[in-house]
């Protein structure tokens, strides 16, 4: 049995809002902590090792730590993110600390039908 959770228009749109600025920074979590594992010319993507953090030193103040827990708290999140986000992940078969990154093709535009559907069903959601 699973529990329906109904929110009202305010806390809806901060959710919202909450899961596009998650959605939207959480590739760059890793692109900016992870150590970069190759990035040859014979590869299309970076690959990056989640295992290990990026030599920078950092002014706030960070430990290694709480630089990893970054990483993994984004790996978290890819993984169980339901919708699809605008990258695929992937993971080395071998070693699948190793990452990197595909984009997504952008969705094709939505026809009037479509719209208008589209707008009927957030209609009928909303009661």
């Amino acid at each position: 049995m699973s529990a329906v959770l109904h929110i009202d228009g305010e806390l809806r749109g901060t959710l919202d809002l909450a899961i596009q600025i998650a959605d939207a920074a959480v590739r760059s979590d890793i692109e900016c902590f992870a150590a970069i594992a190759s990035r040859g010319e014979s590869q299309a993507h970076t690959v990056y090792d989640t295992s290990r953090i990026c030599d920078y030193k950092s002014e706030g103040g960070a430990t290694e730590a709480a630089d990893l827990e970054v990483i993994q708290r984004a790996l978290r999140y890819i993984e169980q993110r339901r919708a699809p986000l605008p990258f695929v992940l992937y993971r080395d078969a071998a070693q699948p600390h190793l990452v990197w990154f595909e984009d997504r093709p952008a969705p094709a535009p939505m026809t009037e039908q479509q719209r208008m559907d589209s707008e009927y069903a957030q209609a009928v959601d909303r009661g």
